[in-house]
């Protein structure tokens, strides 16, 4: 995985730890990401951005700037091709 995804990961897993509400899932998810992307198969990497879109969508009304940060990661991804 690029190095700008990996930072992009590390500074949302930062920020979501800062927030009050459960993003429990969300931190667990982009944390085995971060660690395991490059082992995904095309299911894995499917079933990834399916989590992820899920969570921006219930995060994007209170958190507009988070939701902003995901959306830079999935981008990133999508230009290195996942």
């Amino acid at each position: 995985m690029p190095k700008e995804v990996r930072e992009q990961i590390k500074q949302l897993q930062s920020e979501l730890k800062n927030l009050p509400d459960d993003t429990e899932a969300l931190e667990a998810r982009l944390s085995e990401a971060s660690e395991n992307i490059e082992t995904y198969d095309s299911e894995g990497i499917d079933t990834f951005i399916d989590d992820v879109e899920t969570e921006i969508r219930k995060l994007e009304v209170e958190y507009p700037q988070l939701t902003s940060m995901l959306n830079q990661v999935m981008t990133a991804l999508s230009n290195w091709g996942i």
